[in-house]
């Protein structure tokens, strides 16, 4: 049996897993407020009232600031890979 937890707006979350609509939103309003304030000025409590979730799963299932600027920055990195494959057909 796994433990589900809920966050604010009733989202399943299962054994650390965020569910992919919410973990979706969480990322582009990351996207928001990177980009908008910069590593430095983006805050984890300003991403979750975008997404509309609680700022502890963010800290718990994406290793809080840091993990979504990495995660930001891989996704970033293929997507100009992806654009990089297409130029060069």
């Amino acid at each position: 049996m796994h433990l589900v937890e809920r966050d604010t707006a009733d989202r399943v979350v299962r054994g650390g897993r965020i569910a992919c609509g919410t973990r979706a939103r969480i990322l582009d309003s990351a996207k928001v407020e990177f980009g908008a304030k910069g590593f430095a000025g983006a805050r984890v409590s300003d991403i979750a009232d975008r997404a509309g979730v609680n700022k502890q799963l963010i800290s718990y299932c994406l290793s809080g600031r840091k993990g979504l600027f990495a995660e930001q920055s891989a996704q970033w990195r293929q997507a100009n890979a992806t654009l990089a494959s297409r130029s060069t057909r």
